[in-house]
């Protein structure tokens, strides 16, 4: 109709470490919002303001008070009055509750809740709180573990009363390798009448980066392949968090790396089998725009073995360096003729010198031991 509104929003406040004050009002004049089919002005407050302060620490808890006012709109005018308090006795624990009073010209009531929150390791958090308003006290709890950014289980289960009756609600999730399968359940109880929900996916994507191809878990973003040939279960690291284990062939797939952004990978040391030596565990990538990178580890087999060496008269072969088929193999024997040596030595037989006085032939049986013993060798002259 050509009529001319206002508005106007006013906000103060001041913070400190275990103190802090704040103020809020804002104003609003009758022709200043359209009538339309979706807002309807004279629901809406003319003014309201509010205030209030709150202080404590970490140790006792804080408190915090509030006082409100509302003028026009949907409900008549009313003040309201809050306190509330929260606590964390315990790093793992947080307590809140809050209690409020709402004062009409022709309604007082009054609300309130309080919430538990326990958060224990590995993302297993339990919740539960009871909440009280227009003369009803609701209940809630839940139990979830959040999944992890990699392969594992992640699940959640709660029920929540509410004004009509009661509502079940269970999930759960299952990170893989090659996809990511989950399961939901919704139950709703009101009085007779029920109802239920049941609801089943799968999803997954096809990624590819050189000559590796796989199915992995959806990406939308970047993504790495680990290529760790000899390294076959290994756990992967991405910024410090296990995201899967290498296959057979020592592969792994990364899926949803940040685009533009540097990515720690590394190896977990302790899946590393002690005969196998690698020359890095760990390294770093900058990713592209949703592109795929490839992080390449090495490792190789080494075979120590141990055993002594002897003359043909049995007399311990003292302080002779030694070397195995020509090559230098970084040992020597002790004044018992006792000798220690790492050397990268497939499955076969190889000659042991000691110096260029004698040698020992040596037998390589197997390799899936992280020292083998030769037992005791007679070096023989070289002619």
């Amino acid at each position: 109709d050509g009529s001319q509104g206002s508005a106007a929003l006013a906000q103060y406040s001041y913070e400190t470490q275990d103190f802090n004050v704040y103020a809020s009002g804002q104003q609003q004049s009758e022709h200043y919002i359209e009538s339309s089919d979706w807002v309807d002005p004279e629901l809406i407050p003319r003014w309201s303001a509010s205030t209030g302060f709150s202080f404590g620490d970490s140790r006792s808890g804080s408190w915090n008070f509030e006082v409100a006012r509302q003028v026009g709109g949907a409900e008549a005018t009313y003040n309201r009055y809050r306190v509330g308090y929260s606590l964390s006795p315990l790093r793992q624990l947080s307590i809140s509750a809050s209690i409020s009073r709402k004062v009409g010209k022709t309604s007082d009531a009054w609300s309130g809740y309080v919430n538990l929150a326990w958060y224990f390791d590995h993302g297993l958090n339990f919740n539960t709180s009871s909440q009280y308003e227009n003369e009803q006290l609701l209940n809630s709890a839940s139990l979830s573990n959040t999944p992890p950014n990699g392969e594992g289980w992640g699940y959640s289960a709660g029920v929540n009363q509410t004004e009509y009756g009661v509502d079940y609600n269970g999930w759960v999730q299952n990170k893989m390798r090659y996809g990511v399968a989950d399961l939901s359940y919704y139950r709703s109880q009101n009085g007779d009448s029920s109802s239920n929900n049941w609801r089943a996916g799968y999803a997954g994507s096809l990624a590819f980066a050189g000559e590796h191809v796989a199915a992995t878990r959806p990406n939308s973003q970047s993504f790495a392949v680990v290529e760790a040939p000899g390294l076959p279960d290994v756990s992967v690291y991405q910024n410090g968090e296990v995201i899967g284990k290498t296959n057979a062939d020592g592969e792994l797939f990364i899926p949803n790396l940040s685009s533009y952004g540097y990515q720690q990978i590394s190896l977990n040391q302790a899946d590393v089998p002690m005969n196998v030596l690698s020359e890095k565990l760990n390294d770093e990538i900058l990713s592209g725009n949703n592109d795929g990178r490839i992080v390449r580890f090495s490792g190789r087999q080494i075979t120590a073995i141990s055993g002594k060496l002897v003359l043909p008269d049995q007399t311990p072969l003292r302080n002779r360096t030694l070397s195995v088929d020509g090559h230098a193999a970084g040992g020597a024997t002790t004044l018992e003729g006792d000798f220690y040596l790492e050397e990268d030595l497939a499955v076969g037989r190889y000659t042991l010198r000691a110096g260029d006085d004698c040698s020992a032939d040596v037998t390589i049986s197997q390799q899936n031991e992280v020292v083998l013993d030769v037992g005791t060798l007679t070096c023989q002259e070289i002619k």
